[in-house]
């Protein structure tokens, strides 16, 4: 399974035709990479997953706040049915 990292790359290179966007030289494959260029693109792809990681915290926490009143006061009225049956 490719890294996130490889992902990335193997992205940019298919959206540049395969070659580099600043001379226009052919991109290498991910495995002739230099060490340090692949461990950038770790670095690059890392990054992007915390900030989704993140947003995706936010946007839970926003959810749970709206949603937590009408559970709590939903379970109350139905714990107060079942406690005590007519």
């Amino acid at each position: 399974m490719p890294s996130r990292g490889q992902v990335n790359y193997e992205a940019y290179r298919a959206d540049a035709g395969g070659v580099s966007l600043i001379d226009g030289s052919e991109l290498p494959s991910w495995y002739d990479l230099d060490p340090k260029i692949m461990s950038a693109w770790e670095a690059g792809a890392f990054a992007v997953e915390q900030l989704f990681a993140e947003q995706f915290r936010d946007l839970a926490t926003a959810l749970w706040n709206a949603v937590a009143p009408v559970v709590i006061a939903a379970w109350g009225q139905v714990k107060h049915i079942v406690e005590e049956p007519s």
